[in-house]
């Protein structure tokens, strides 16, 4: 007799909705989002954030249907807040200040009040930073391009040097294990391959290349053409009559004319080869826990995988990283050994007037299920609550 023991592994799939919009107070730019115990807290400036001049409050939300506004925190005190977080152990939020080179440490008080005290001066400007699971401070020093360390008591514990990709890094997390991960602006070197495929293809192509080639130097005959009827036309004398006016604006058209379709064909022949340029995209990768191996990465393959500009991070307990795309308007999850998951949001749900344009201010909230995503541009700031099962 035998026993068959049969596993089956069902995978379900990521449901996210769109749950509210969080209505705020005023219009103001919003420089960070972040959760503390029950509330979610959003930093607001009004002004111009590079002066101490303006109007910066922190407002507290109910973290639950209907997020009700419970306080709000004055904090004119912070100059150039770059970066805001919340420790669960010490119970109290961190606002990195560029401007001041410190870190601000914001506790709540017995009396449901808020202290505001400048807990760490720092050498360089501080800017991106996380709280890892121990209650630590991770602040990446990109002047010297390390890591920095801190305890509870504003103690440094560790530098760490990063890796020579770093140099235009940005966010830094904890991984469930002690590795890292980080994103960083990462040039891509020119392919052998790549060159190998273009000499194999080079038969098959050079017809369609010279015919380029032709068509662009006939375009710019076309507009060498175009301008000297332009500068002719532009010479006569005012007093000409309206007919001839309009044959000068009608050359000037052409010209344009000219100038995008030459235009185009330049992007053509880039997009096919024909012009090698070095490209820039932003990457994520996981670092041993000194930080110096690369252990796995996610580069994107495709546009919709791209980061966009200045992209943020964050991550869960089971190390699924959260990515917001600022350049793209969006927030994007990769799975624990950071392959490309989905697209979070925007979900298609929300009214157009309710899309987050420029999220580069996010939080996810694992005890709630909940992404939590700002729009910082002032002329409609809010804030947009999502609801995710996972």
């Amino acid at each position: 007799m035998y026993l068959i023991i049969v596993f089956i592994l069902v995978v379900c799939p990521i449901i996210i909705n769109f749950t509210q919009r969080i209505a705020m107070p005023e219009y103001g730019e919003i420089l960070g989002v972040t959760k503390l115990r029950s509330n979610i807290y959003v930093f607001c400036h009004k002004g111009y954030v590079l002066t101490k001049d303006g109007i910066r409050r922190i407002y507290v939300f109910e973290d639950r249907y209907p997020f009700r506004l419970q306080t709000e925190i004055k904090a004119n005190k912070i100059s150039y807040l770059v970066d805001i977080g919340s420790s669960e152990k010490e119970n109290c939020l961190y606002v990195s200040d560029f401007q001041e080179k410190c870190v601000w440490k914001i506790t709540r008080e017995t009396d449901d009040t808020y202290k505001i005290i400048k807990w760490l001066t720092t050498d360089y400007a501080p800017q991106t930073m996380s709280v890892s699971r121990y209650g630590e401070l991770l602040i990446n020093n990109q002047s010297s391009q390390s890591l920095m360390i801190y305890g509870s008591d504003s103690e440094l514990i560790r530098s760490i040097p990063l890796t020579r990709d770093s140099k235009y890094s940005g966010d830094v997390v904890e991984t469930s294990i002690g590795n890292f991960i980080f994103i960083h602006l990462h040039e891509d070197e020119e392919d052998e391959h790549e060159h190998e495929d273009e000499n194999e293809d080079e038969d098959e192509n050079e017809e369609e290349v010279k015919e380029e080639e032709k068509e662009e130097e006939d375009v710019v005959m076309e507009e060498r053409k175009q301008t000297e009827l332009v500068s002719v036309a532009s010479d006569k004398d005012e007093d000409e009559d309206e007919d001839k006016d309009e044959e000068e604006e009608k050359n000037k058209e052409d010209v344009v004319m000219q100038e995008e379709k030459h235009t185009d064909l330049l992007e053509s022949r880039q997009e096919k080869g024909g012009l090698k340029r070095r490209k820039s995209v932003y990457v994520v990768c996981e670092l041993t826990r000194d930080a110096q191996l690369v252990i796995r990465s996610f580069i994107p393959s495709n546009k919709t995988q791209q980061l966009g500009f200045y992209p943020r991070l964050s991550i869960d307990s089971d190390d699924r990283v959260f990515v917001a795309s600022p350049g793209n308007d969006r927030v994007c999850l990769l799975d624990s050994d950071l392959k490309w998951n989905r697209i979070l949001c925007p979900t298609g749900e929300e009214k157009e007037e309710q899309v987050i344009i420029g999220s580069r201010h996010f939080f996810y909230d694992e005890e709630m299920k909940q992404l939590i995503v700002g729009r910082e541009f002032s002329d409609n700031s809010q804030v947009n609550v999502y609801t995710l099962r996972l």
